[in-house]
């Protein structure tokens, strides 16, 4: 998610919420520019470019050859994550204060909201990456996985809260993003880092991350040595 996009979509709901009255279902201007900035800073603590960046190597060839070294490919890729997340979580503090300033952004956690944001997540971006990694380890089947990653990315965008506040789906959507991994990874720890989130879902939060996290790290076990057998790139 870029800032350019996050303005775009900070941009459209500011003038629904002033086409209504000035707000929807609690948010004004205010708080949706406040939504989008924690937003933004949730993205970009827990982005993750394995995705396409292994399916890139299968193509490639490259992750054949790194079969052959002692480290796993995958370990490349999380290595490769650490310095972009403090490369992007530094740019995003002068943007932040920024946007806080020209959008008067209604941004105001409290301790509570900050410590459980604290917990929240670097589980989330360990769920992040390690859900990235078993959509990228369909490429080792069946090479081009675009079509698959581009679903992957929208069900991001509508059920995480990208495009709008998880809150302001219907019933439905609501319960079927809770009901799967896009929301606990990015539209809880906006709420709880824009002071918005329910406190009292922490502990389901955290069981919910913890136990996806586990299972998406057991079925990556489970998965790669079939992959591995199976895997055909052009050259290897």
């Amino acid at each position: 998610m870029s800032v350019l996009e996050a303005l775009v979509y900070l941009s459209v709901w500011r003038a629904v919420a002033e086409a209504r009255g000035g707000s929807v279902d609690g948010y004004d201007a205010r708080a949706f520019a406040a939504y989008f900035l924690a937003l933004m800073i949730v993205h970009k603590l827990t982005l993750s470019s394995i995705t396409g960046n292994f399916a890139h190597g299968v193509r490639e060839g490259q992750i054949a050859s790194q079969l052959l070294r002692p480290m796993h490919p995958l370990h490349f890729q999380y290595a490769n994550l650490i310095p972009l997340r403090m490369m992007m979580g530094a740019t995003m503090l002068p943007i932040g204060v920024l946007a806080i300033v020209l959008f008067d952004a209604r941004l105001a956690p409290t301790a509570g909201h900050l410590a459980a944001a604290c917990l929240v997540i670097p589980l989330a971006s360990f769920q992040r990456a390690l859900l990235d990694s078993l959509i990228g380890c369909l490429a080792l089947w069946i090479v081009r996985i675009d079509g698959i990653r581009d679903v992957y990315l929208t069900l991001y965008i509508f059920l995480g809260g990208q495009f709008v506040p998880v809150s302001l789906l219907p019933e439905t959507a609501r319960t079927i993003a809770h009901a799967l991994p896009f929301y606990w990874v990015l539209g809880y720890p906006t709420e709880l880092l824009n002071g918005r989130g329910d406190l009292g879902d922490l502990p389901a939060g955290l069981a919910v991350l913890s136990g996806r996290t586990l299972a998406a790290r057991l079925t990556l076990q489970a998965v790669w040595p079939r992959g591995t057998r199976a895997l055909e790139t052009v050259g290897s």
